[in-house]
């Protein structure tokens, strides 16, 4: 009978509501609530380039224009293992990841993605009420 591996693997996602910019008064105790978990890999959203554990590696989504600061990202992924950023469809709103697990195991593909709300762009006359939610969750989709 062939010998049987199998590895557990903690991951961990959360909002962070861009505590790294708008409110760094959370951003000691959201840290150490992830140290606490001991997540192998965390997908963060409205998250900041500097909100990682030790001896993790990081990919993210690329910047995003105002009000968003140079070090803000949509998505950030986070992971004790080496990760090779993958292509995504709306790179500013996703990011997807192939993270090189050890051995025996293989690789493991993690996405992470913020969809836009029922009335992103609809106060600015931009979109109509889900509209952009729909497409978030179409590109989710292809991707």
């Amino acid at each position: 009978m062939p010998e049987s591996h199998s590895m557990r693997i903690r991951i961990a996602t959360w909002n962070l509501d861009r505590s790294g910019a708008r409110n760094r008064s959370r951003w000691a105790l959201q840290l150490a609530q992830l140290d606490r978990v001991g997540a192998d890999i965390l997908v963060l959203t409205e998250a900041h380039e500097d909100q990682a554990g030790a001896g993790m590696r990081g990919a993210f989504s690329s910047p995003g224009s105002t009000p968003y600061t140079s070090r803000e990202r949509a998505v950030a992924i986070w992971s004790r293992w080496d990760v090779e950023l993958l292509p995504v469809s709306d790179p500013r709103l996703c990011a997807c990841v192939r993270v090189a697990l050890p051995a025996p195991s293989a690789q493991l593909i993690v996405y992470g993605t913020v969809i836009p709300y029922a009335d992103d762009g609809v106060r600015t006359g931009q979109a109509v009420r889900w509209e952009r939610h729909r497409l978030g969750a179409a590109m989710v989709a292809r991707d």
